[in-house]
């Protein structure tokens, strides 16, 4: 005798399910786009899945998404790009395996410096000025890498406003600068919901803002090796690109961990080598009696 089956419950799959009408967004229309939304992502009946729901606001705010799985089986990323021709489009960055860098990028060239910083720290740590490729207008900006997609991505400093403190540190005009330069900045007894803390801040295209390395040390003794330094020349003011590619953040060298470090300075390329010493030789001076 074969065992009878009880059926399941009855799975009523549009509870849950997201209304794409419902999903308003903070700077774009859901009309403009539905159509490629449907092309994209899995629709029934007009309505989404809460985690697509939630992909889809941070789109329409401006924002690209999380990685998501997409309708042909891709794995990528989506943010609206403003195009001269089309107007605004949803713009797919698939994941690559590794990071690419040709010999330039937007019209800005590659130092082999540069190429090393992408690599190793995901950020450039100095300015482009690179050329829109929609409208090929001139700007200025920071690359970095995102390491979920490998691919390049921008942080526009020509839009970008410096805030006048960064967690209840004042900046200083030098201090914007610096940090417009893509430098890292000393801030001590930075407050953080009651919780002071020092760290080398500086803006970080990879992450699309201020990234932190906090400072655990004996005073003045610094661990810098994960943080870049580089010093270029102080720039303009600097935003983030809502229509450009997104880009990669340069490499720094090392520094050694016994480097000190004033309060509110930018890091500096610094050898890791010790200075060899100057041989000096005695000289033999003759009294006379």
């Amino acid at each position: 005798m074969s065992a009878t089956r009880t059926p399941g419950p009855l799975v009523d799959y549009a509870v849950d399910r997201v209304n794409l009408n419902s999903i308003v967004g903070k700077r774009y229309q859901m009309d403009l786009f539905k159509n490629m939304i449907c092309d994209k992502f899995q629709v029934i009946n007009n309505s989404v899945d809460p985690q697509t729901a939630q992909q889809l606001e941070k789109l329409l705010a401006g924002k690209q998404t999380d990685v998501v799985i997409l309708n042909d089986g891709s794995t990528a990323k989506l943010v609206i790009l403003n195009t001269p021709d089309k107007g605004p489009r949803i713009h797919q960055m698939d994941v690559r395996a590794e990071l690419t860098l040709g010999k330039t990028y937007l019209g800005d060239t590659f130092t082999e410096q540069d190429k090393q910083y992408l690599h190793k720290y995901g950020d450039m740590g100095r300015p482009a000025q690179l050329i829109d490729p929609n409208g090929g207008q001139p700007f200025k900006a920071l690359i970095g890498v995102d390491q979920e997609t490998k691919r390049l991505r921008l942080f526009n400093i020509d839009t970008f406003r410096m805030p006048d403190e960064i967690l209840g540190k004042k900046l200083t005009p030098v201090q914007k600068l610096m940090l417009l330069e893509g430098k890292a900045l000393r801030l001590d007894n930075m407050d953080y919901k009651g919780t002071k803390f020092s760290a080398y801040t500086r803006l970080s295209a990879a992450k699309g803002g201020f990234k932190y390395n906090k400072i655990q040390t004996q005073q003045n003794n610094l661990p810098l090796a994960s943080l870049p330094s580089q010093v270029q020349s102080i720039s303009s003011p600097a935003p983030q690109p809502s229509n450009q590619k997104l880009t990669p953040v340069s490499q720094s060298k090392e520094l050694s961990s016994s480097t000190r470090q004033s309060n509110v300075t930018a890091n500096t390329q610094t050898d890791t080598g010790d200075k060899p010493k100057p041989d000096v030789k005695k000289s033999k001076v003759k009294l006379r009696r």
